[in-house]
């Protein structure tokens, strides 16, 4: 079962990347930067 929580990957990715667990979830939304200036403007 995949969800936003929970999601598989390969063997081959786990040794692609050294054995490095640290894998961003792939169901997680992009974080969206406001403008400084107009943050501080308003």
């Amino acid at each position: 079962m995949e969800n936003e929580f929970a999601w598989k990957i390969s063997v081959e990715e786990i040794k692609g990347n050294g054995y490095n667990l640290d894998i961003k979830n792939p169901y997680q939304e992009k974080e969206k930067y406001r403008d400084l200036g107009k943050m501080l403007a308003e």
